[in-house]
């Protein structure tokens, strides 16, 4: 159990001690307030920190990470999850996700991931489709997407890596984009 070792009073404290302190660091954090926070995790200060990407730059520097929560872990790419396990001594992760991309079915089938399901959606929200389509059939996907957005649906894309990498060869959001500009897309 990941957050066994957490205990919290009714009174609102850390084990009884202290009030617990929670932050959040995100790239809006006021300078002031950053240093603060920053303060407050070397040295033990903040008890849960909630952030974005920010969490992961340097000179954000934990005294004793115990646990990462990754929600919507698809957002991260495979270095920025790395960066974010260096920075305990190889914490538990619990990455969270509602979109099945490849790469959290890999992460799935052939990584060190135990799964756990919400079968059912929350109370009015309707069910998400999730489709892969071969490359041969780009063309038709295409078409689907410009269908939908001239019925005023939203549709995404998702790439493995930000940017071009030599180390690995994936698409590559950059890349996708420019590619994207230039199709029937574009007109939209």
């Amino acid at each position: 159990d990941l957050l066994a070792g957490l205990v919290v009073a009714d009174s609102g404290t850390l084990m009884g001690e202290r009030p617990l302190r929670v932050e959040l660091l995100t790239g809006y954090t006021t300078a002031a307030d950053r240093r603060q926070i920053i303060e407050g995790i070397e040295t033990g200060g903040v008890d849960i920190l909630i952030g974005t990407h920010a969490l992961i730059q340097e000179g954000v520097d934990f005294r004793s990470l115990g646990v990462i929560v990754i929600d919507e872990q698809h957002r991260f790419g495979v270095m920025q999850r790395a960066a974010l396990r260096g920075k305990g001594q190889e914490p538990p992760v619990l990455v969270m996700s509602a979109t099945p991309i490849p790469r959290t079915l890999a992460l799935t089938l052939y990584g060190d991931l135990e799964v756990s399901t919400i079968p059912e959606l929350p109370a009015g929200r309707q069910a998400i489709l999730t489709r892969y389509v071969p490359p041969e059939r780009r063309d038709d996907a295409e078409a689907f997407l410009v269908k939908q957005a001239g019925e005023g649906h939203q549709s995404f894309v998702v790439c493995p890596l930000i940017e071009e990498s030599e180390a690995i060869q994936s698409k590559a959001a950059t890349e996708e984009y420019e590619r994207l500009r230039t199709t029937s897309l574009a007109a939209l």
